[in-house]
């Protein structure tokens, strides 16, 4: 099942991983290409290591969504991961975040 996405979502990151958000998104969004092309060749086993890495990554960031999508990429079947990748680039594309102090 695909998770659905909050487009006007404001993520609260921990400050003392804000610095990293910026590199951390665009790293995502760089694998994007990387990971269609797995889609492609039907190699799962790339999907789901990245499902995997990108569940726990995004969790710890705070980017819950992302996570959920992540454990979709682990799961899924090879025919439901062009819709998951679309959805991850489109919350690439639209979340924001802000810092919050940690406690």
């Amino acid at each position: 099942m695909t998770p659905s996405l909050d487009t006007n979502l404001i993520v609260e990151v921990d400050e003392d991983l804000l610095d990293l958000v910026p590199a951390y998104l665009q790293n995502q969004r760089d694998s994007l290409p990387e990971l269609r092309a797995a889609v492609a060749r039907g190699d799962m086993a790339t999907l789901r290591r990245a499902g995997h890495r990108l569940k726990g990554s995004a969790l710890m960031y705070g980017f819950g969504e992302l996570g959920e999508l992540g454990a979709a990429l682990e799961q899924g079947p090879l025919e439901e991961m062009e819709v998951l990748l679309a959805r991850m680039e489109q919350y690439l594309a639209t979340v924001r975040y802000t810092g919050r102090p940690v406690s």
